[in-house]
């Protein structure tokens, strides 16, 4: 370390609105993927603050939304970066073999967070985006929406979380 390298970063506002979503809870999830009707299931997210409260730690676990599916599981870590002023997300699952990096902003109690990643049915550049919305202190919903050309649209999953 020398004299211009802090000690350790500060946490800031941007941090503490992470620490809304700390705790357990029950997940309602819709994914749309081309079927007529949606796929439905129910998870678990447990959320815990890292480092004296700079990241936010995601495990997630869902039984198969489909005959024939496995089981999903997924950890994530969350925080917000001070030096790029955006929060970012690593995200890696059991049914998929990236990470899956994630960067945005926040705004009227909304993350919109971006990444691109590899379709793995066509190795083409796909396109993602998470709305994470509160709605209070114990309920929050994620939109994912992915596109193969930049900013059209499409939701692919709806989950709904509530504090358990």
């Amino acid at each position: 370390m020398n004299d211009q390298t802090p000690a350790g970063m500060p946490i800031t506002e941007e941090h503490r609105l992470l620490h809304r979503l700390a705790g357990e809870f029950s997940a309602e999830m819709e994914m749309f993927m081309g079927q007529e009707q949606p796929l439905r299931g129910q998870g678990t997210m447990h959320n815990r603050l890292l480092f004296d409260g700079r990241y936010l730690h995601q495990h997630f676990q869902a039984s198969p939304m489909a005959p024939g599916q496995p089981a999903f599981n997924g950890e994530g870590y969350w925080g917000y970066n001070t030096v790029s002023k955006v929060f970012e997300i690593v995200w890696i699952d059991s049914v998929s073999t990236m990470l899956q990096v994630e960067r945005g902003t926040f705004n009227d109690w909304c993350w919109d967070m971006r990444g691109e990643l590899t379709d793995p049915h066509s190795g083409k550049p796909l396109f993602k985006r998470s709305l994470i919305n509160v709605d209070n202190a114990n309920e929050y919903q994620m939109t994912i929406q992915l596109a193969r050309q930049p900013e059209q649209w499409q939701t692919s999953m709806e989950i709904r979380y509530t504090r358990i």
